[in-house]
């Protein structure tokens, strides 16, 4: 499994996957300049919050987890309880909702 996806200035690329870890590319150079380290399992996906200011990658580890998009840093993880499959922000930013065998987790 892998997941891929632009931020929204299409500046940086941020791909995810079975080595539990995120990388940050730059779009013009190719090159990878952040390596996000912190779930324990393979992660499913990752989505920019709409203003491009954090990351979110949720995973099989059960955990949902915020990173700041300028120092590369996490900043919180939620556990869920179950595999989180799917993640994705509002148009203006305010809600999260994850997806997980169950149902689906709305985040404000």
């Amino acid at each position: 499994m892998f997941e891929v996806v632009f931020s929204p200035d299409g500046k940086r690329i941020a791909s995810a996957g079975s080595d539990n870890t995120i990388k940050i590319h730059d779009v013009h150079s190719g090159k990878i300049f952040a390596t996000l380290e912190g779930h324990e399992n393979y992660i499913t996906a990752v989505a920019f919050t709409p203003d491009g200011q954090q990351l979110v990658s949720v995973g099989i580890d059960a955990t949902v987890k915020r990173w700041d998009s300028d120092k590369w840093q996490e900043v919180s993880t939620f556990r869920i309880g179950e595999s989180v499959e799917g993640v994705a922000f509002s148009p203006d930013g305010k809600r999260l909702v994850s997806c997980v065998n169950s149902g689906i987790h709305l985040w404000d």
